[in-house]
């Protein structure tokens, strides 16, 4: 095997590689950012209830 066909190959097992990682990032990022989206969700959620709770005796209707 000559060293041009050996450095082709590293080339391509390199990008393939880094095909994968991106592909894993990118994965990684769609989670993290459902997490932060179903927290919020969680977050605005509770946040209603309490207000629906508290407003009332907040402003004096109870």
């Amino acid at each position: 095997m000559s060293e041009v066909e050996k450095t082709m190959r590293e080339l391509e097992w390199k990008k393939r590689l880094q095909d994968i990682r991106f592909d894993e990032e990118i994965e990684d990022s769609n989670s993290h950012t459902s997490n932060i989206l179903v927290a919020f969700l969680i977050g605005f959620l509770f946040g209603l209830i309490l207000a629906g709770i508290l407003l009332p005796y907040i402003t004096g209707v109870v």
